[in-house]
């Protein structure tokens, strides 16, 4: 399919779901189908169709292609690199397998190891000839912000840069927040298209008010997971409950929830306090939790203390990509 072909397939996809691309779409549309198939890096707010539009371009796309999450992407890689006796270089083989295009979801970067490894990463797959296309939520000057690690993210800001071609998309719509409004909870865009098969993103689910469990007093099982044990209250079939404490205040790191969704399609979490009442590394977790699920489609019910319009209300250190968490978790329907 040509390049005129795939744009025009794009805008009726658009109108098909009752709107039209907006000028930052459009750019970034004539980027992803300009000639010489460049690497092109899509950023802006939440909630502004990057991911419906790269998704949309991805799946008309004829060649060997790869569609990760941010946080499923560097999973895979570390397990690759220690699988490949820690050579960086076979475990980038090993990733990309013979594809010839690479789409990163919500490109982001907090932690100075992950710039580290990045930074690398990047290289190789520049060095493989294989295009990459990034949506993220941060201009590349934005990338790790904290002034301690500059010295980690200057290249790694300098990388991207230098490979991409960086494109806003910032309209006035958020469409995740008008999707809820209208009924519509379960895609990033209504009608949010199906990428290599799979069914459309979104988290779904509800967000229920209801009096907290004494998690000392409830049942546990324990789940093993690359040596280390930790508790849930249920774990059967596709579906799996936690207390906050168990997920939340537990030593739980990104990748752990990236493998257990790899099993359990359906979450339960209660025990939800107010965001401001917890720890930040606990808040932290949580918007991995939602990042990771909203990535999947899959299903989560929390059951919390306190209205969702409310779980950020009182001041605290909120977790990165806050507004993100907060535009998804809009999404979920409202219970008593």
């Amino acid at each position: 399919m040509g390049p005129r072909r795939v744009r025009r397939a794009v805008e009726r996809a658009a109108a098909a779901e009752g709107f039209e691309l907006d000028q930052g779409q459009r750019s970034a549309l004539a980027r992803l189908t300009a000639s010489g198939a460049p690497n092109v890096y899509v950023h802006g707010p939440v909630g502004r169709g990057k991911s419906w539009l790269v998704d949309t371009w991805f799946a008309t796309m004829p060649v060997p292609k790869r569609r990760v999450h941010f946080h499923g992407f560097l999973t895979e890689l570390q397990r690759a690199i220690v699988a490949n006796a820690y050579d960086t270089d076979a475990a980038i083989d090993a990733l990309l397998g013979g594809i010839r295009l690479l789409v990163f979801d919500e490109f982001h970067v907090h932690d100075p190891a992950d710039a580290l490894l990045l930074t690398r990463s990047l290289s190789l797959i520049e060095q493989r000839q294989v295009r990459v296309v990034v949506t993220s939520n941060y201009a590349p000057n934005e990338l790790l912000p904290d002034p301690v690690f500059e010295h980690v993210a200057l290249p790694l800001r300098a990388a991207v840069t230098r490979a991409f071609e960086v494109v806003e998309v910032a309209g006035a719509r958020d469409y995740r927040r008008t999707s809820a409004a209208d009924g519509n909870p379960t895609s990033d865009l209504p009608g949010a298209p199906s990428v290599n098969g799979t069914a459309s993103r979104g988290l779904r689910g509800v967000w229920h008010i209801s009096d907290s469990v004494n998690v000392a007093e409830a049942p546990a099982v324990v789940l093993e997971l690359g040596g280390r044990r930790f508790e849930a209250l249920d774990a059967d079939g596709s579906s799996i409950r936690f207390h906050w404490t168990q997920l939340c205040e537990a030593p739980v790191a990104a990748s752990d929830i990236v493998a257990w969704a790899d099993r359990f399609d359906h979450w339960t979490l209660l025990g939800v306090p107010p965001l401001a009442r917890t720890t930040l590394a606990a808040r932290q977790r949580f918007a991995n939790l939602v990042d990771v699920l909203s990535d999947r489609g899959h299903e989560l019910v929390v059951h919390a203390a306190v209205e969702r319009q409310h779980f950020v209300d009182e001041p605290a250190a909120n977790p990165h990509d806050v507004e993100r968490m907060l535009s998804r978790l809009a999404l979920l329907d409202a219970a008593g």
